[in-house]
């Protein structure tokens, strides 16, 4: 029996190494991603095949168990280290965004909102945009390893309005969100094709930089709202040509993604 168990443990080793190899990464649009030379930063990946097949430390597991095992993951580590855990996904340019979405949600709610969209060649650990992930539908999980029995978690002071406006969208507490919302200035931009992008209702081309910066400039933030049905790949673009046209410009800027669990209540609700 134990013979058997080793069997398979490296049959499943060998299946998702496979997995992993036949991964095609997305194209980067110039962006670059560097590891601090000076800090510690633990760093764990996620594989997401074509077909939407997931792996974490060398296992194939379900989107809806990938929470449990990154929260685990993550309390073993010294606390010091917990804040600056970066996540890498390495997605399938082919991988529906819909999987994704569903990845970046379970990373969420392991309270782990570092993350770098790895892009260009696999082997090439300096290409990626780097995002910080917003909240979840999914509960945040609270509880500690034993591990890390000693740990003392501090309670937040006060969140900044902003923060507090998507803390209020996640719990569902629209009116507090829509009291903060009518305070800012801010714009809707709907990702749905590889090629253009709307804006407030207007279809702006991506090859069209200029443009798109005239249309996101002047606002407090951004509300993005990526379609269910496009690839990651279109996904990606997306993101970094929204991010690139603000950056030609050496200007900072807040994009908010809402995630497709969300637009869904949004929509019912006609909150947005």
């Amino acid at each position: 029996m134990k013979k058997i168990s080793i069997v398979f443990i490296i049959l499943a080793i060998n299946f998702c190494q496979a997995q992993k190899n036949e991964i095609e990464l997305p194209k980067g649009y110039g962006f670059e991603y560097k590891f601090s030379d000076t800090n510690i930063t633990p760093i764990n990946s996620v594989y997401i095949s074509k077909k939407g097949t997931v792996i974490f430390e060398d296992e194939k597991i379900s989107v809806e168990e990938l929470g449990t095992h990154l929260f685990a993951y993550k309390n073993k580590l010294p606390v010091e280290y917990m804040t600056s855990i970066v996540t890498q996904i390495y997605a399938d340019k082919r991988t529906s965004y819909k999987i994704v979405n569903a990845v970046k949600a379970q990373l969420s709610s392991a309270l782990l909102y570092n993350v770098v969209y790895r892009t260009d060649h696999i082997e090439d650990v300096t290409k990626g945009l780097g995002v910080r992930l917003y909240k979840s539908l999914i509960p945040e999980k609270k509880e500690v390893i034993a591990e890390n029995d000693d740990v003392i978690f501090i309670q937040a002071v006060g969140l900044d309005p902003i923060s507090q406006m998507i803390e209020d969208l996640y719990k569902l507490d629209f009116p507090k969100a829509k009291q903060i919302l009518k305070e800012y200035k801010y714009k809707k931009i709907r990702i749905y094709s590889k090629n253009r992008v709307s804006i407030d209702g207007k279809k702006i081309k991506l090859s069209d930089e200029k443009a798109l910066y005239n249309a996101m400039d002047g606002n407090d933030f951004l509300l993005v709202f990526p379609k269910e049905n496009i690839s990651y790949e279109t996904y990606l673009k997306n993101t970094s040509i929204l991010r690139k046209s603000y950056k030609k410009y050496k200007k900072q800027f807040i994009l908010i993604e809402i995630s497709i669990g969300l637009q869904k209540i949004l929509e019912e609700r006609n909150f947005i």
